[in-house]
């Protein structure tokens, strides 16, 4: 036999080893993916995705499926495949290739199940796919992190069951791939087992492509119904993975905004362009002068409250579920907005937005961090000789705050370790002190001695999961209904909405000390708001709660002297959001001050406002439009009429709106505030 003929030989025991051992792993991978779709519709989506049956639908949808199944199940072993490719051609690779097989075979199937599982998680929790955030959420504190998992997931039964079924894989596979090694019948002759080798690869390659028409199999490839829910069902987990990390890629890319563009996003909201050399002046506020207010400048305390859902409010009843505890009597005394909307849909998102909005949730670790934004809305403070101070119960080391808030203005960060040195009995958990620590903490530094106006600046932590009721308080017994609790996918609701509740009743004893304080109630002003909705409560199967699942409530308290010497114009069914936020707070605390914003006064002149949206990056609500407009692009319809004869900002289902003009204001309002970024994160000037 010829050296020729002996690469030949040891080519075809390659040959049989690598189709005997790839196609039992892939055909596995397809299974595993298709059980864990029969899963997420069961769990998720089956009565969306049951209406399509016997129709066309319902056969594209089987067909897309299929295909993302095979295409990933082929991505998740083309690692094998190359490898194969590359050590086939000499004998000692070919052995060394079947020894290390198990390491490509084993990661290969991790992949797909790890990520089949994460992905049902996660719509369990977020309500959707496996997205942008989760590399958000990968940037968590990596021990809270664990702990939330532990506590609110099966994490330590997953883990075992992960062991054991690779286990179990490992072993089915071996006696697998003896059994289809002895059914592989080869080409005899050197052309035909080559002609071989190049079909197998076309194979692969198709099923990478996923089709053989003109497009790839994509993300666009999934929309296969007008009902979201059914097109959720057809990606997998490594392909919502694929799709959310090619989206953050895009993210991090600031692209290049020219000043002319600027120009035509403000034209395209009907505000006339500005030069070039004042392409800020349509942002430009200024308060108004205010003598009372220079003479006696209040302390303020502007609250950022995690997960205050209006949504969760809902459930509220004074009587047999009482969901605000102390807070109650005060959102009936002060200024208490429900049709609000956080500006994002993570706490950082929001955070970034109210105090320099801008919408990148990865602001404060990102490159872009070290530009000052022009609608830093601390400056105008500054300017006015305020002291801000940030107090927060979780670390500062989270996103690095205690840094960052520094860098665009805070003087101080009073966070975690702090309130632990000041309250060492304090109670804490995972993500850290418990609000009630948090609020002492704060009526520590307002009751201080100080000579500067103080703005404190908070951020809530208690009603975060893992949902616990600290171990001081008696948690309230909330009864729900069958209905509600199908809305909630926590297996502990009734302590989810005690969290909830614990939340509420500390802020509102903390007002509680503010009011009953002579020398605090005539001089501070409060704020606050919900950074977020709450987490889990699905809205892809309700059209009709577009603005109401993007709501967060906006309290405000102004001492009845600083009223008085005040025109306040109070409609508690106006809309708002929270770029309003600092522009109403200024407008009440400050004096003939300038500040660049795209917020309105909420309590002043309605009229003068260039930006009159209640905006969410997913949601938009123009003001006196009475519909509410999806800027997410998730649902198959641009607007919505909202209900006029309700509180719970829901709106009609059907029909859609066929004229609704102002919303593709608000799509250039969002264009507008993502160019204003991109400009700055190239042009602006840098932090100090």
């Amino acid at each position: 036999m010829n050296i020729t003929d002996h690469n030949f030989t040891s080519l075809k025991k390659h040959l049989r080893f690598t189709l005997s051992a790839l196609l039992p792993a892939f055909i596995i991978a397809f299974l595993v993916m298709t059980a864990g779709r029969i899963i997420f519709i069961h769990s998720f989506t089956e009565e969306a995705v049951l209406k399509t049956w016997g129709t066309p639908v319902f056969s594209v949808f089987l067909e897309k499926c299929v295909l993302f199944d095979l295409k990933y199940a082929a991505q998740a072993f083309l690692p094998a495949l190359l490898a194969a490719f590359l050590l086939g051609w000499r004998q000692n690779l070919c052995r060394l290739y079947q020894k290390i097989f198990w390491i490509f075979n084993l990661t290969g199937f991790l992949y797909v199940l790890l990520l089949t599982v994460i992905n049902y998680y996660y719509y369990l929790t977020y309500s959707r796919i496996i997205d942008v955030f989760f590399f958000a959420f990968l940037q968590e504190d990596p021990i809270a992190t664990l702990k939330t998992l532990y506590e609110d997931y099966p994490l330590i039964s997953g883990v075992l069951a992960c062991i054991a079924g690779s286990a179990l894989y490992l072993w089915i596979f071996s006696k697998i791939s003896t059994r289809v090694s002895s059914w592989i019948k080869l080409p005899k002759n050197k052309l035909s087992t080559f002609a071989l080798i190049v079909l197998v690869i076309i194979l692969d390659a198709a099923a990478l492509r996923g089709s053989f028409g003109t497009f790839p199999l994509r993300q666009n490839s999934a929309q296969v119904s007008s009902d979201p829910l059914v097109n959720l069902s057809v990606p997998n987990g490594p392909a919502a993975l694929h799709w959310a990390r090619k989206w953050a890629r895009q993210q991090a890319v600031i692209p290049e905004v020219e000043i002319s563009q600027l120009q035509k996003d403000y034209e395209a909201l009907g505000i006339k362009a500005p030069s070039a050399d004042d392409l800020y002046a349509p942002l430009e506020f200024t308060t108004p002068k205010n003598e009372f207010l220079e003479k006696n400048p209040p302390d303020l305390v502007i609250s950022v409250q995690e997960s205050m859902s209006t949504h969760m409010s809902l459930y509220d009843d004074a009587q047999t579920r009482d969901l605000f505890g102390q807070l109650r009597h005060h959102i009936k005394e002060d200024f208490w907005f429900r049709n609000f909307l956080s500006e994002g849909n993570g706490t950082m998102d929001s955070l970034t937005r109210i105090l320099l909005e801008v919408p990148d949730l990865n602001l404060s670790t990102s490159t872009q961090g070290e530009r000052d934004y022009i609608t830093n809305a601390l400056r105008a403070f500054k300017e006015k000789g305020y002291r801000i101070v940030f107090v927060t119960g979780c670390q500062g080391s989270w996103r690095d705050m205690n840094n960052y808030f520094r860098r665009i203005g805070m003087d101080e960060v009073y966070e975690m370790s702090t309130l632990l040195q000041w309250y060492p009995d304090a109670t804490s958990f995972a993500w850290g002190v418990d609000d009630e620590y948090m609020w002492r903490g704060v009526l520590k530094v307002l009751r201080e001695k100080h000579d500067q106006p103080l703005l404190v600046f908070t951020l809530s932590i208690s009603n975060h999961p893992p949902f616990r009721v600290a171990e001081n308080v008696e948690p309230k017994t909330i009864e729900l209904s069958t209905e509600e609790l199908k809305r909630f996918p926590y297996p502990n609701t009734t302590t989810l909405f005690a969290t909830y509740r614990y939340a509420n009743d500390q802020y509102g004893r903390f007002i509680d000390e503010i009011k009953k304080d002579p020398k605090l109630a005539d001089h501070t002003i409060l704020a606050a708001t919900g950074d977020h909705n709450m987490r889990g409560i699905g809205y892809d199967a309700y059209p009709d709660e577009l603005a109401l699942g993007h709501a967060v409530p906006f309290y405000m308290y102004i001492p009845r002297i600083y009223q008085e010497h005040d025109t306040v114009i109070y409609d508690p069914k106006q809309w708002g959001s929270q770029k309003d936020l600092f522009a109403t707070v200024a407008s009440h605390s400050l004096s003939h001050a300038k500040m660049h914003t795209l917020g309105c006064d909420l309590l002043g002149d309605k009229d003068s406002c260039r930006y009159q949206f209640a905006f969410n990056s997913e949601a938009a609500v123009p003001w006196n439009s009475g519909y509410v407009c999806d800027l997410s692009g998730i649902f198959q319809f641009n607007a919505l009429k909202l209900k006029d004869d309700t509180d719970d900002l829901r709106a009609i289902a059907s029909p859609a709106l066929k004229d609704a003009p102002l919303c593709k204001k608000a799509q250039a309002f969002s264009k507008l505030e993502r160019d204003l970024y991109y400009y700055q994160a190239k042009h602006g000037p840098k932090l100090p």
